[in-house]
């Protein structure tokens, strides 16, 4: 991440971000990418990581890292980020700061979907609508228990109240935004997959075969891009019948408004007994992001003054004293 956040400057281009995030963890973290590095600007919400020619993440041992960070390009503590895009940044990481001291055990997923809604209100922002963060477990990056940000209301009937608990682990996935809050699908090309592991089908195509075979044998149950298959021509060929038989689940790319803002940040927490414990660095500067609003909810600013961890301390010291007395 601190690799590809230094390289976000005038001119870069989004291929050579993503193939230089790839890099940094293949080489130097010497950790197996679990999903692409994806690179995604202004209005458009997520999944850009382009092939050569055209227009982070890691796991350990099947467990899974996920992160995100939104930044803008040139802002530095002398001229930092203002106006609309610092109220989105601001919100998006606020929501993150507000969700780690809820992941609590015993909570319910949609104490942190009614809380998000009501800390970006005071930003005069939206979470993207319907945006789901799950469970993890090995070799699993989607399991069973959700937090979704801004439901409908159909969503909201579909999705069941969940229970948190001790040894949790989850992706929380905040996006944030300007506009209403509505996707829509971008023109770019889906590159990034994932194999589903519920489907089973005999492909008739010899290219989808070698394609399919190789998206096993490479990268079992994680993401991908069709940027990292041996030959990104004939995969793209071959890609298409394999999701069409619904072997593999792409992951589209997706916008909101033009001229509208999305702030995106991904963290990984473990569910501890001294409290959550977020495994992936936060990479926001403060002094960077002079936003216009703050938050004034009494509640809301309240929760966010709270210690992430137990403080234990306090008990430490009445232990010793019990043992001294003794």
């Amino acid at each position: 991440m601190e690799a590809v956040i230094a390289g976000c400057v005038d001119g870069a281009k989004v291929i050579d971000l993503c193939k230089l995030g790839d890099k940094t963890i293949e080489d130097e973290a010497k950790k197996v990418l679990l999903f692409p590095t994806c690179v995604s600007p202004d209005s458009v919400i997520c999944h850009v990581s382009p092939l050569d020619g055209e227009p982070d993440t890691a796991h350990v041992d099947g467990y899974i890292a996920h992160s995100a960070h939104t930044l803008k390009v040139g802002a530095t503590k002398e001229n930092p980020a203002t106006g609309r895009e610092a109220d989105v940044i601001e919100a998006a990481h606020k929501s993150c700061e507000a969700i780690i001291r809820l992941l609590r055990n015993g909570k319910k997923n949609y104490e942190i979907t009614d809380t998000v809604q009501k800390l970006t209100k005071e930003f005069e922002c939206i979470p993207i609508e319907g945006m789901i963060s799950h469970a993890v477990h090995q070799d699993n990056m989607e399991g069973e228990k959700t937090i979704m940000l801004n439901p409908t209301d159909d969503q909201r009937r579909q999705v069941p109240e969940v229970t948190l608990e001790e040894g949790d682990a989850y992706v929380i996935d905040v996006l944030i935004t300007t506009s209403d809050g509505k996707l829509k699908p971008h023109t770019g090309r889906t590159t990034v997959y994932k194999k589903n592991v519920d489907a089973n089908y005999q492909l008739k195509l010899k290219a989808s075969k070698n394609i399919y075979t190789e998206i096993c044998n490479k990268f079992g149950n994680m993401g991908f891009s069709l940027r990292a298959m041996e030959d990104a021509n004939k995969a793209k060929l071959g890609i298409t019948e394999c999701q069409g038989r619904r072997l593999v689940n792409g992951y589209p790319m997706l916008e909101t408004k033009e001229n509208e803002f999305v702030a995106h940040y991904m963290f990984t927490a473990l569910m501890m007994p001294s409290g959550p414990t977020r495994i992936t660095k936060d990479y926001y500067d403060a002094s960077k992001v002079k936003a216009d609003h703050q938050i004034q909810d009494e509640e809301i600013n309240n929760l966010l003054k709270t210690a992430v961890k137990k403080n234990n301390k306090k008990k430490n010291k009445k232990k010793k004293a019990a043992a001294a007395k003794e």
